[in-house]
């Protein structure tokens, strides 16, 4: 079973969301053959954030993407999570530490027709490579026919959205993280309009 985080970005009713300050980004990962990006520009030089209200979870959800991590959260994820290449440390204006996990990015082979998938009019050929095409403006459900992914992955052809399996999902549970909602994607709806 595959999952993403069902998680509005900024929605702050329980948990805060987080807001980087004057962060300076990078440069963003690239297809091979089409040259379409594939990732968010990557954040760079220090990384500082402030919260929308006191109360954080161990996730946290807002624009440092694709989230932050708990101290706790960091320290059972960093060591039994495939898929992570590294983390950077953020700190808040108390200096509390935060981290921002970078991870992989995977290309999964959806099947666009029972997704749902609905395209913006362009003579922009889907990519045989990475799956970046032209814009989506709906989808109903994510049906993926292949896909090669550890424990979590930044999905390639549907920059911003991160998968993870059964294993995330089990340490979450077992160790009662907070601010998690997940939902298969077989039931994930495109969360922006047409």
């Amino acid at each position: 079973m595959i999952y993403t985080f069902k998680n509005m970005l900024f929605n702050d009713k329980v948990y805060a969301y987080s807001d980087p300050i004057d962060p300076v980004y990078g440069s963003a990962e690239k297809c091979r053959v089409c040259g379409g990006f594939t990732s968010s520009l990557e954040w760079i030089g220090e990384k500082y954030v402030k919260f929308s209200k006191k109360t954080v979870g161990d996730f946290t959800f807002g624009s440092c993407f694709p989230f932050l991590l708990s101290e706790r959260a960091f320290l059972l994820i960093r060591d039994s999570v495939k898929g992570i290449l590294g983390f950077r440390e953020v700190h808040d204006k108390t200096n509390r530490r935060f981290y921002c996990p970078k991870i992989e990015t995977c290309v999964a082979r959806i099947d666009e027709e029972k997704s749902g998938f609905i395209r913006a009019k362009s003579d922009l050929a889907v990519c045989s490579s990475c799956g970046i095409g032209a814009t989506i403006k709906h989808y109903d459900k994510i049906v993926i026919d292949e896909i090669q992914m550890q424990d979590i992955c930044i999905l390639g052809n549907l920059p911003g959205t991160t998968l993870f399996n059964e294993n995330l999902l089990q340490l979450v549970r077992d160790n009662k993280l907070t601010n998690v909602e997940e939902i298969e994607i077989t039931k994930y709806k495109c969360p922006w309009g047409q």
